[in-house]
């Protein structure tokens, strides 16, 4: 993330040289605003990328080996109505995201990019530990959005296009 960050910061240097928005190259605002753009087009991208392929292979190229009967057929305009619910929360969901990356940024973290100083053993021991504290606080989050007050304003998505699974966090979250 780093090396992207620098080099957005970059091109927005040669674009706006010296200042941007009265910004210097290191200003924590600058950092952050760029941060965000990272990151809601990567969230852009990542969204359409695997929601795209995953409805290439699930329902045109292998429907019948990976629907089971009982599953509900999709509603016309259902599709569209899943693109623009998640367009619509992608900006609060980056809103969310981008401070981590910006504390990250400000030295906040134990995220460290040389081996030697933890030693191989914590390193293979971190890939399951941190898969079990993201499995245990997406667990979390989704047994609150069923809560009552919650579910009947997000909890009636119709479609899931993006399937969730531990290793999705693996590919998304590698630089942990």
């Amino acid at each position: 993330m780093d090396v992207i960050r620098d080099s957005v910061n970059d091109w927005v240097e040669s674009v706006s040289p010296g200042t941007f928005l009265g910004m210097g190259y290191d200003h924590p605002l600058r950092v952050f605003l760029v941060l965000y753009v990272i990151l809601y087009i990567g969230g852009f991208l990542s969204y359409f990328g695997i929601t795209g392929i995953n409805y290439l292979v699930i329902y045109k190229l292998f429907p019948k080996q990976l629907l089971r009967p009982e599953d509900a057929p999709i509603e016309p305009g259902q599709i569209a109505h899943e693109i623009s619910i998640s367009l619509k929360s992608m900006p609060w969901m980056v809103m969310l995201t981008a401070p981590v990356y910006w504390l990250q940024w400000c030295g906040y973290s134990r995220v460290y990019t040389n081996v030697d100083d933890y030693g191989w053993p914590y390193l293979f021991l971190s890939v399951p530990l941190f898969l079990m504290f993201t499995d245990f606080g997406v667990y979390w989050i989704h047994r609150g959005l069923h809560w009552g007050p919650f579910y009947k304003y997000v909890g009636r998505s119709s479609v899931v296009l993006f399937i969730v699974h531990r290793c999705h966090l693996l590919v998304f979250y590698h630089h942990y």
